[in-house]
């Protein structure tokens, strides 16, 4: 099994294109020296950390002399305002649905999207409004997680939660 990972293998591996997903990784912090920042089976580890707990909002690496590096999922767009995207255009082109059911899955409840509500997740609108006034820095991330709190529980909301976790991270950044 060792002669799998032949530097020709690799390279090889390396080369193919990885399944498209909604975010890539980012570091976030101080490399302890450039060798560690070019090292490409670092990244592909960290990568595979990730790509194997989906729910893994970030990971710390300690390096020696006290420096560290912040690795998280950096989203190109928000996936989940794509999905309601796609949801409006079900809507708006075939008149006949009435409805879009999502079943339970993991923490979240059964949902159905309706033409008025035109979300895949019972807080996505109220969700978004809450991290909108966050991103504006209209409130802080406490009180973000507070109002969301109100909305719905961690377990039930837990996209929602893992963005303020993340916008907290981006303000820590050294």
């Amino acid at each position: 099994m060792d002669d799998v990972y032949t530097a020709e293998n690799l390279k090889v591996m390396d080369s193919m294109e990885r399944p498209h997903r909604p975010w890539r990784l980012k570091y976030e912090g101080t490399w302890p020296n450039d060798d560690v920042e070019d090292l490409p089976n670092f990244h592909r580890e960290i990568d595979d950390i990730f790509e194997t707990m989906p729910e893994l909002p970030s990971l710390t690496i300690y390096f020696e002399g006290g420096r560290s590096v912040v690795a998280l999922r950096d989203f190109r767009w928000n996936p989940r305002e794509s999905i309601d995207l796609s949801i409006r255009r079900v809507f708006h082109e075939h008149g006949s649905v009435l409805g879009i059911s999502f079943p339970a899955h993991l923490n979240r409840p059964e949902h159905t999207a309706t033409r008025q509500e035109p979300n895949w997740s019972p807080y996505g609108k109220a969700s978004a409004a809450i991290l909108g006034r966050l991103k504006r820095g209209e409130i802080g991330a406490e009180e973000a997680v507070d109002r969301l709190k109100e909305l719905s529980a961690p377990k039930d909301n837990p996209d929602a939660f893992t963005a303020v976790r993340l916008w907290e991270l981006r303000a820590e950044k050294p």
